[in-house]
């Protein structure tokens, strides 16, 4: 291990490090339920994490990847954190696949909401921030984590989740997150029951994290100190009982497959490392704070970097692209408030459009269209999708005689401005370019000047006459 990194720790977090490494040169014993002992590990540059991943596959199956979903949610989020960090995505595709099927197919996770669902729900926001199955796991948890309505054990138990949305876009969901940590300390220390975090450690362990990496809300002293000695004492008896028994005794039946395995007794002092390192005991604050910083840093970038997205037939030169088409799919399949599109003709994706207006009435679409620049058959078919989707949205389709813009317009976070209608033959059988950007500057500023012409533009009669 990296000795320089080391020489920041307390004296039970580098004991408790030592004694994580010793047991893997001792045991030998490397799965994939290993995942948070070998990633705190490589935290500290272990060369047990260069082991780990090169056996990960040996130990992957079908059946393997059910029983972790179903019993070892926990683990994802830093089995996919090692993973990422030594930029070997490839290895772990099957179970990322695996897990965005199980999301798109039910919102919630097997095992129920409280032990399981916010830990599946931050592995996805470490793995694939912006797919659609961790919009479902994010709207799932927010609609079902209340504070007000939990017992404390559920609160603590949903930390993890709520640390999730702070990682998944901290400046959009800071207030809401802010007032649930705040519910849970009250709850705690308004009822005196530091026993709440009992058999709690990794949950207690993000209580802080979600705290450190909050910029307007600290939990109370108590309760920081009341969790960090808990951790501490946790860390403080693994130690004791190697000295005392060696790494024999730390294997036990499982309770499924009965076989010998050791995977919790290493998980959850690793844990507790990574808890207490945010507050100090391992790297020290300032260099914690820094990393969370840089990471906000990212994130905002990323948001905010604009993409060429493109469309084009498949060719004997080229092969196909469908850039322009599953960006507008993405975009209105992830409104939440309100969605602007600007096209002269319609013959795609007005069934998505359709559905979204008879099935969320808290969503708005405005649809803003220039019929008379068709002529012919191609008219009659525009006019007949644009008509319907004038009923179905009641009346909200506009009609102005300037419109040529191509525009999709997702809440205020999103904008795709594009040289293609949303249409079969733009969409998939020409080239046609165009830009996508989160930059909250020019969404904004594209807002501004569809609502100008919406507001100038005339109402489509949904009948058609």
């Amino acid at each position: 291990m990296n000795q320089n990194k080391l020489q920041d720790c307390s004296p039970t977090i580098t004991k408790t490090l030592e004694n994580l490494e010793e047991f893997y040169s001792e045991v030998g014993e490397y799965k994939i339920r290993h995942a948070p002992a070998i990633w705190t590990l490589d935290r500290f540059d272990s060369e047990k994490s260069t082991i780990f991943l090169e056996k990960f596959g040996e130990d992957l199956s079908v059946d393997l990847a059910d029983y972790l979903l179903l019993e070892y949610g926990r683990i994802f989020t830093p089995l996919y954190r090692l993973f990422i960090e030594n930029q070997k995505p490839e290895n772990c595709s099957d179970h990322i696949k695996l897990i965005l099927q199980t999301q798109k197919q039910k919102q919630e996770f097997s095992g129920g909401f409280v032990n399981y669902h916010p830990n599946l729900f931050r592995s996805l926001v470490h793995i694939a921030p912006d797919s659609e199955a961790t919009q479902r796991a994010r709207d799932y948890f927010i609609k079902n984590f209340h504070p007000e309505q939990n017992p404390v054990r559920g609160l603590i138990s949903g930390v993890s989740g709520v640390l999730g949305l702070i990682e998944l876009n901290y400046n959009k969901y800071e207030e809401m997150t802010g007032e649930w940590l705040q519910e849970i300390a009250s709850e705690i220390v308004g009822e005196g029951r530091s026993e709440t975090l009992d058999g709690g450690t990794i949950s207690a362990g993000h209580l802080l994290e979600a705290s450190t990496k909050h910029r307007s809300y600290s939990l109370p002293q108590e309760v920081i100190t009341t969790i960090e000695e808990d951790l501490v004492d946790y860390c403080d008896s693994f130690n004791q009982h190697i000295e005392n028994s060696g790494f024999d005794e730390l294997a036990s039946n499982d309770f499924y497959t009965q076989e010998k395995r050791s995977h919790g007794a290493v998980m959850l002092p690793a844990f507790a490392v990574n808890s207490l390192t945010a507050i100090g005991h391992g790297y020290n604050v300032s260099g914690y704070e820094r990393e969370w910083e840089n990471q906000l840093k990212e994130k905002e970038q990323e948001r905010t970097r604009s993409e060429f997205v493109s469309t084009l037939p498949a060719m004997e030169m080229w092969e196909r692209k469908r850039g322009i088409q599953r960006k507008a799919e993405s975009m209105i399949s992830s409104t939440e408030n309100e969605l602007r599109i600007a096209s002269l003709r319609i013959d795609m994706l007005h069934e998505d459009l359709i559905d979204i207006a008879e099935s969320d009435e808290e969503i708005e679409i405005k649809i803003l269209t220039n019929t008379g620049s068709s002529r012919g058959e191609r008219r009659k078919m525009a006019n007949a999708v644009i008509n319907e989707l004038a009923r179905r949205t009641e009346g909200n389709v506009h009609e102005h005689q300037l419109v040529h813009a191509r525009i999709v317009i997702a809440d205020d976070r999103e904008l795709l401005v594009s040289s293609a209608d949303l249409t079969r033959d733009q969409l998939a059988d020409e080239f046609n370019g165009g830009i996508y950007t989160r930059d909250p500057d020019a969404v904004q500023q594209a807002i501004d000047a569809f609502d100008e012409i919406w507001n100038s533009g005339h109402k489509l009669d949904p009948s058609g006459n």
